[in-house]
């Protein structure tokens, strides 16, 4: 026989005791800390790339225009023009040796902070065939071009990052 009588006979004892619920207390606080710090490293590592994608960008960039002045021709339907914001040149497609000349148009627009290339096909009137922009969150675009000299330079900020390139133009004519 028991010493101790139980104060309500048949019904069991329900609930954590103290050591239990600091062990449950112990448990969920670490989870949440390893959740947040996941979370923040996460953040920093998200902010990390997205400052290293936006320089890609601009090197995208930098590569297609430069792409597109080598292909330069010099084709008496289209001149090349420049503006201190944009450049206009007549180019063989890339791939397609065989094919038209098209008008390519590279400007920037100051109002939505983007440069944008335009491009039309033979007979090189009217709308363009098409427009888009290359490069997003550009501060400042800066243009020097020389036919004579045979080059294109150009300048811009973008995301804070200032670039420069210039760029040769090969000699070829046609009519």
């Amino acid at each position: 026989m028991s010493f101790y009588k139980r104060r309500n006979p048949g019904r069991t004892q329900s609930g954590l005791s103290l050591i239990e619920m600091l062990l449950v207390l112990g448990i969920t606080s670490a989870a949440f800390l390893t959740i947040t710090a996941s979370f923040f490293q996460g953040a920093r590592i998200f902010s990390r790339l997205s400052e290293l994608n936006s320089g890609q960008d601009a090197l995208f960039f930098i590569d297609r225009m430069t792409r597109d002045l080598k292909n330069t021709v010099n084709y008496s339907r289209i001149e090349l023009h420049s503006t201190a914001d944009s450049v206009t040149f007549g180019a063989i497609p890339a791939g397609n040796p065989s094919a038209l000349p098209v008008k390519i148009e590279y400007r920037w627009d100051l109002n939505k902070k983007r440069i944008e290339r335009s491009e039309w096909l033979y007979p090189y009137v009217g709308e363009a065939h098409s427009r888009q922009p290359v490069l997003e969150r550009v501060d400042f675009f800066e243009l020097a071009c020389s036919w004579p000299e045979k080059f294109v330079g150009f300048r811009f900020r973008s995301n804070g990052k200032d670039y420069e390139k210039r760029v040769l133009i090969p000699s070829r004519v046609v009519h």
